[in-house]
C-alpha cells in the first residue's frame, strides 16, 4: 500500500497497523530531521512524537497530491523550531535569575515582585508604545534579542538598546511609587512572575464561545461591550486632541501672519512720512 492508502485505511477504518506502517516507514527520516536541529536527543524524540500526532490528526485533511515524506520532513521542521524557541526562552529566564541572585540574592525576585505588582500594569500604561513593546517581548513572552530584532525590523545590537532603555524607562515610572529596585531586579522579577498560567477550564471556554458561538456569561458580555465602548472613546479623544492642536497651530500661524503685516504697514506709512518731510 502506498502512503496514501495507509493513510485512507487509518481515516475510514481506525487502522493502527496502517498508521504504524507509516510511522515505521518515516520515523528515521523525522528522528534523523530532529536531531540535526537539536543537540538535545530527548528532544529529538520529543519533537518525533509530536509530529507523528499532528499525522493522525491532519490524516483527513492531506490532500492526495501531498507528499507524504515532505509533510512530514517540513513538520518535522516547524516543530523543532518550537522546541528550540521554548529552549532558548528557558534558558533566557535561568540566566536572567543567575544574574540577579549573583547581584542581589536568590530571594529579591519574589519580594520585588510583590512590591512591582501593584503599580506595573499603570507604570507600563505610561511607557512609549514601542518601549512597552520591548518589554513585552523580551520580559512577557522571553525572546531572545534576534527573535525581537526580527519581529520589530531593527538590527539585533539596537534591539539590545531598545530593551536597555525600555527597562530603564520603566524603573524610572515605578521610582513614582517609592520602587527603587535596580533594572537588573526589574527584569528578573518580569521573566519569573509576569506571566502566570492560565486556568485550563478558561482554555476550553475561549475557543467554544469564539469559534462555535457557545452563550457567554452576562458579566463577560458586560465587559466586552464596556471595553469596546471605551476603546472607542478614547479614539475620539485622540482624534478631538489631534484636531484642536491643528486648530491652535493654525490660528497662531494667523496670528503671527497678520503681526508680520502690520509691521510691514507700520514701516511703510513711516518711510512714506520721511519721504514727505524730505520733498518739504
Amino acid at each position: 500500500m502506498d502512503d496514501h492508502e495507509l493513510l485512507d485505511a487509518y481515516v475510514r477504518e481506525g487502522s493502527e497497523e496502517a498508521f504504524a506502517t507509516l510511522v515505521e516507514r518515516y520515523l528515521d527520516l523525522v528522528y534523523s530531521a530532529a536531531s540535526r536541529q537539536l543537540s538535545n536527543p530527548d528532544q529529538a524524540q520529543d519533537v518525533t512524537q509530536a509530529v507523528f500526532v499532528m499525522l493522525s490528526r491532519k490524516a483527513g485533511s492531506i490532500s492526495r497530491r501531498t507528499v507524504v515524506s515532505g509533510w512530514l520532513y517540513r513538520t518535522a521542521r516547524y516543530v523543532a523550531l518550537e522546541a528550540a524557541r521554548a529552549e532558548n526562552r528557558r534558558r533566557i529566564r535561568e540566566a536572567t535569575m543567575a544574574e540577579m541572585s549573583e547581584t542581589t540574592g536568590s530571594d529579591s525576585a519574589p519580594e520585588a515582585w510583590k512590591r512591582i505588582s501593584p503599580h506595573l500594569d499603570r507604570s507600563m500604561d505610561r511607557l512609549k508604545e514601542s518601549d512597552r513593546n520591548a518589554i513585552l517581548l523580551r520580559f512577557f513572552q522571553g525572546k531572545s534579542f534576534r527573535e525581537i530584532s526580527a519581529t520589530l525590523g531593527i538590527g539585533e545590537n539596537a534591539a539590545k538598546k531598545r530593551v536597555g532603555r525600555a527597562i530603564d524607562r520603566l524603573r524610572q515610572s515605578l521610582i513614582r511609587h517609592g520602587i527603587k529596585d535596580s533594572s537588573a531586579v526589574l527584569g528578573a522579577a518580569l521573566t519569573a512572575f509576569a506571566i502566570q498560567p492560565t486556568p485550563s477550564a478558561i482554555a476550553s471556554l475561549i475557543p467554544a464561545a469564539v469559534c462555535h458561538g457557545t452563550a457567554t456569561a452576562a458579566s463577560v458580555q458586560i465587559l466586552t461591550e464596556g471595553a469596546l465602548q471605551m476603546i472607542t472613546w478614547t479614539k475620539m479623544k485622540t482624534t478631538a486632541a489631534c484636531v484642536a492642536a491643528l486648530l491652535v497651530t493654525a490660528g497662531t500661524t494667523s496670528v503671527s501672519v497678520y503681526h508680520a503685516q502690520i509691521v510691514q504697514n507700520h514701516a511703510k506709512l513711516q518711510q512714506e512720512r520721511r519721504e514727505v518731510q524730505t520733498q518739504s
